[in-house]
């Protein structure tokens, strides 16, 4: 139900900000644990994933700029449980990979007005599962009015396939507001430790440190295998919504380390058919988690 409340407002920036990151060709990575949470059927789950994010400018000008962005992530789900029927005994997936190119275009008309669009693919997929049968894609476009230097705010649209479920579409509201020389509120991805829409709060402590807090909006929606033993070729499905608190140290220019961490709340995990009907679906508890992650900018 969670997914049907958000999808309508996804939040995402068009900033020059964010231009300017992807622009110094950054290459990330991290690492982030879910401990053991309770499932309402009486199962348990934790996680653990791992990523990796690069970037490539192919244009940039003044007010012009297209980039090349990928990001590979790994996610492996433990489930553990008894009770007959239910995600613990069933054990539906395991390992779970999750591939993204996008194209982001930023292109100033003038002064105040600059367009936005990012196109994308993406491959979810179970180990072992059919690539091809694997892939969606989605657009994200709009326009940001600068009112003022420290505020952008604009309109804008996104388009999103899924698999073996109907393609949705939905507004977006761009935003980039400086509110003071060391405070920060945006609706820019962060592209790093947590993936998705959502709204953040920078804070830059000083030269070295930035405190991040933030709230966003995860799904993820993968094939399973053919040969999986519960829903061959099916459709497994996790989403939540992640509170989080990040703390940066940048001890060079062009390095940056951080740790993260918060609690999953919203929680739904869901299982569904080849055909996309479902089998299992059920919350679950709210699951702190925590990680680290790595920057480098050159």
């Amino acid at each position: 139900m969670i997914r049907y409340l958000i999808a309508p407002i996804l939040l995402l920036a068009a900033s020059k900000a964010f231009t300017q990151s992807i622009s110094r060709s950054p290459l990330s990575t991290g690492y982030s644990y879910q401990p053991t949470s309770d499932i309402d059927d009486g199962s348990e789950l934790s996680t653990q994933s791992f990523y990796v994010r690069a970037g490539l400018p192919l244009l940039r000008e003044p007010g012009k700029f297209i980039a090349f962005t990928t990001r590979y992530e790994w996610t492996g789900y433990d489930f553990d449980g008894v009770t007959p029927g239910s995600f613990g005994a069933l054990d539906p997936w395991e390992e779970v990979h999750a591939l993204k190119f996008g194209l982001p275009v930023f292109w100033d008309l003038n002064d105040d007005w600059t367009l936005f669009a990012l196109p994308s693919l993406r491959l979810n997929f179970e180990d072992g599962a059919d690539i091809g049968a694997s892939l969606t894609g989605s657009l994200l476009a709009g326009a940001t009015y600068q009112f003022s230097d420290s505020l952008s705010i604009g309109p804008g649209f996104g388009v999103r396939t899924q698999l073996e479920d109907s393609t949705s579409a939905f507004p977006i509201v761009l935003l980039d507001w400086q509110l003071s020389e060391n405070l920060q509120l945006t609706t820019r991805p962060s592209g790093s430790f947590i993936s998705g829409p959502g709204v953040t709060m920078n804070w830059q402590l000083s030269d070295s440190w930035r405190a991040t807090f933030g709230a966003t909006y995860e799904n993820t929606r993968f094939r399973l295998s053919d040969s999986n033993q519960v829903a061959s070729e099916g459709i497994g499905e996790y989403s939540s919504v992640p509170l989080y608190a990040a703390f940066t140290f940048q001890p060079t220019p062009n390095f940056h380390v951080g740790v993260f961490g918060g609690v999953r709340f919203a929680n739904e995990i869901q299982l569904e058919n080849s055909g996309g009907r479902t089998i299992l679906r059920e919350d679950a508890d709210p699951a702190p988690f925590f990680g680290l992650n790595l920057s480098l900018h050159f």
